[in-house]
């Protein structure tokens, strides 16, 4: 398999991106966006914006020819509250005003799921690789660039959040990250089956 990795595309198609990044933690997404039309239509427009969270500035995608095999999207942690907030600013101004109130209250909570990272560290938002092309290269190739890229900004420690039960977590414990914190929050356990989520982090040599 030939894998080619594009840095930074604004003009990658978001629906194919977005839809690989549903399926990565699906009770959490449908929580946050209620639906995955309504998750692509936000993540195609901070997508597009050069600052912002889930900005292509801050991504990069996997292809094989055409075809889009996966997708990694992080950011310096000490950008974070910065990019976030960019981001929820724009989606709140184009929502309706209780659309916004209920993405205000659930991304409240979600930061009660995901620790803060390091300030030192960098921060993997999303990873997300097309089922039929798991086991076969592709997220350790986007993991091994999401490393240089770190380390090119003087930063040696990676960090992320992944759903307890997805299967991920047996790769990325291969890669040499490891379990800091367990989270889980009762209330959207209990009433959005969103359940236990771990923080993962490795030092990058």
């Amino acid at each position: 398999m030939s894998i080619n990795l594009i840095e930074g595309g604004v003009n990658h198609s978001t629906e194919r991106l977005a839809e690989l990044i549903w399926t990565v933690d699906v009770d959490l997404m449908k929580f946050l966006f209620g639906s995955p039309e309504n998750w692509h239509r936000l993540f195609a427009i901070d997508w597009r914006e050069t600052e912002g969270a889930l900005s292509h500035c801050n991504a990069v995608v996997a292809f094989e020819g055409d075809k889009v095999l996966g997708v990694l999207i992080g950011y310096r942690a000490d950008l974070s509250e910065h990019l976030w907030e960019s981001t929820l600013t724009r989606w709140f101004e184009i929502e309706s005003p209780e659309k916004a109130k209920y993405l205000k209250v659930a991304f409240d909570k979600m930061d009660r799921l995901f620790p803060h990272p390091g300030q030192e560290s960098f921060y993997i938002l999303d990873i997300a690789v097309d089922k039929s092309n798991q086991k076969s290269g592709v997220g350790r190739k986007l993991m091994e660039w999401v490393m240089a890229k770190a380390k090119s900004r003087g930063l040696f420690c990676l960090e992320l959040d992944v759903e307890a039960s997805n299967p991920a977590v047996g790769f990325y414990k291969k890669l040499g990250m490891d379990i800091e914190i367990e989270t889980l929050v009762p209330d959207i356990a209990e009433h959005h089956d969103v359940g236990r989520h771990l923080h993962m982090k490795m030092l990058i040599d």
